[in-house]
């Protein structure tokens, strides 16, 4: 556990329980946190509606689940801190009803101040009760939807290992290859290490230096060529690998922001919480801008794989066709169980197809179709 600040025992709220227990997903590759925002004013939508009119709650159950909510903190947390982030949970409960499961429990980690948090995948969640970006504070307000974002990563993978079959399979022989592949760069390495100090110590003339480390060279070359073939021997769970921590981990911040943004009632929750002056990097800003469910992005020559804005150009289809649709949004449970089936289901399909290779173009391109294929 990490330290945090203060020298009092961290204080401890809980939430009544609800009784059933479920399973938890691990995904490879621990997720960092780009973060949500939260709008003073309502937005105007269209066809004038606003965002408090937007997303109605579940009607599928009368109360939302409950969770245990378990907080650790630094010393100095206030009770309005402590109740709006359960207020958080909460609320997200109530978008999803009973349509999708939600954890038993979930134990949080607050810290003083940070411009980062994460879900460790398992059943804890890592973030700031003040959000920083590039160094100067955000209103509060802020760590609520970073919260929100990361508690949707939370409920997507409680639900993809319960959805998709074989998947925690899928996901062990992923974890075997990232292993393997490890191992070859270690060698590798290690083997090129070893020619060089040989090359340096013919050029010093160091006999028992130079049989020495061509004794080391072999050594290192048979390790590396042992762990080579191991590598050809798993080249699909090399494949396997790449999808799990590349495009599972993009279809996850997608999800993630879709709960952020419905959480929020703002489709540029995400880019308005990141968004800086102080910001001058080029790419930094479309990382931002990918993140806005209003920005139209080009579909054609869509090369960004970076997890967090992977899907950039399916997030104004889902604002557009999908979450402001008076057709879908009249139940938010409903809507996002139905965002989730074509999510896995396309996941499930890329698996059972073995397409672990599509770019950001075809990958968002394909999305959409099944998106629009689901949603007419």
């Amino acid at each position: 556990m990490r330290k945090r600040g203060g020298s009092s025992p961290p204080p401890r709220t809980t939430l009544p329980i609800d009784p059933s227990w479920y399973d938890f997903f691990i995904l490879i590759v621990p997720m960092r946190v780009l973060s949500l925002c939260f709008l003073l004013f309502p937005l105007k939508l269209f066809a004038g509606l606003t965002c408090s009119q937007l997303f109605n709650s579940s009607t599928s159950i009368e109360k939302p689940v409950i969770t245990e909510v378990q907080i650790e903190s630094f010393s100095g947390l206030k009770a309005s801190q402590v109740e709006m982030t359960r207020n958080t949970i909460m609320g997200i409960n109530a978008i999803v009803g009973n349509n999708l499961k939600v954890p038993y429990s979930v134990k949080l980690e607050i810290e003083r101040q940070g411009d980062n948090a994460e879900f460790n995948w398992s059943d804890t969640i890592v973030f700031p009760i003040q959000f920083l970006v590039n160094g100067k504070p955000k209103h509060p307000k802020y760590a609520q939807t970073i919260l929100a974002h990361e508690y949707g990563h939370y409920i997507f993978s409680l639900n993809l290992r319960d959805s998709i079959k074989n998947y925690a399979e899928f996901e062990q022989q992923a974890k075997m290859a990232t292993v393997y592949h490890e191992d070859v760069r270690k060698n590798s390495d290690a083997y090129e290490s070893a020619v060089i100090q040989l090359a340096k110590a013919k050029k010093l003339q160091d006999l028992a230096l130079i049989e020495e480390l061509k004794r080391k060279v072999e050594d290192k070359e048979k390790a590396f060529g042992k762990s080579s073939e191991k590598m050809d021997e798993l080249n699909d769970l090399v494949k396997k690998s790449v999808f799990t921590r590349i495009s599972v981990l993009s279809y996850h911040e997608l999800f993630a922001d879709i709960i952020a943004v419905m959480k929020e009632n703002s489709p540029s929750a995400m880019s308005d919480a990141l968004r800086s002056a102080s910001i001058k990097d080029k790419d930094e800003k479309t990382s931002i801008e990918g993140r806005n469910f209003l920005n139209r992005i080009r579909l054609e020559g869509w090369n960004q794989s970076e997890p967090h804005i992977f899907f950039a150009p399916t997030r104004k289809f889902i604002w557009d066709h999908i979450l402001t649709n008076p057709r879908y949004n009249q139940d938010s449970g409903a809507l996002i169980k139905q965002i989730f089936f074509v999510i896995q289901t396309e996941i499930s399909s890329r698996i059972h197809e073995r397409s672990f290779e599509l770019n950001p173009e075809e990958a968002n391109r394909q999305l959409i179709d099944r998106l629009a294929q689901h949603f007419p």
